[in-house]
C-alpha cells in the first residue's frame, strides 16, 4: 500500500556525492516538492557542496523547496537538521534503518536510491509491490523504479500535474 512520507532525506556521507545529487536535481528541476513532504539534502562534502553550487545543483533544489544542509554528521544519525518525531515516516538514501536511527523509535525510515528520493518529495508517497518478477516501486499505478541489488533506481519518471 501507499506510505506516506513526511520527510525525504538526499544525501549525508551516502548517496551524498555529486552524481547523486545531479541524478536528484535532473528529476527535480522545474517542480516543487509536494508540500506536505520536507527534503533535506546534505552533500558528502564541503567539495560537493561548492561543485553542487557552481553545476547550479543547490539552485534547483532550494527553488524546488528544499532545505540544504552543510556536509557533516546530521539527521541520519539522530543528531540534528531533519531527526523524526514520534510516528514521522522518512525515505533516506543514507546507509542504516535500524530503530531510532533518525530520532524516535516510534519513527519509521526507509531506504531509497537519490532518484527514488527525488520523486519521493514531489508526491509526497511511495507504494511498494510485490509482483512475481521481484519488488517494483509504483507511483499512481505506473512503474518507475525496479530493485537491483537490494537498491531501487529510477527507470522513467512522469512528474504529477
Amino acid at each position: 500500500g501507499d506510505i506516506e512520507l513526511d520527510q525525504i532525506y538526499l544525501g549525508s556521507c551516502t548517496n551524498g556525492r555529486i552524481e547523486d545529487l545531479q541524478q536528484a536535481a535532473n528529476i527535480i528541476q522545474g517542480k516543487k516538492i509536494n508540500p506536505r513532504t520536507r527534503l533535506v539534502v546534505v552533500p558528502a562534502s564541503q567539495e560537493i557542496f561548492v561543485t553542487a553550487m557552481n553545476k547550479g545543483l543547490i539552485q534547483i533544489f532550494v527553488e524546488s523547496g528544499a532545505a540544504i544542509a552543510t556536509a557533516s554528521c546530521g539527521a541520519c544519525y539522530g543528531g540534528h537538521l531533519g531527526i523524526l518525531a514520534s510516528g514521522e515516516t522518512c525515505l533516506s538514501t543514507t546507509n542504516r534503518n535500524f530503530i531510532g536511527r533518525m530520532g524516535d523509535p516510534k519513527s519509521k525510515l526507509y531506504l531509497g536510491s537519490p532518484s527514488v528520493a527525488a520523486a519521493s518529495a514531489l508526491v509526497s508517497f511511495t507504494h511498494l509491490t510485490l509482483p512475481p518478477s521481484g519488488p517494483v516501486l509504483m507511483f499512481g499505478g505506473g512503474r518507475l523504479f525496479k530493485k537491483k541489488n537490494n537498491i531501487y533506481n529510477c527507470t522513467q519518471f512522469q512528474s504529477p500535474t
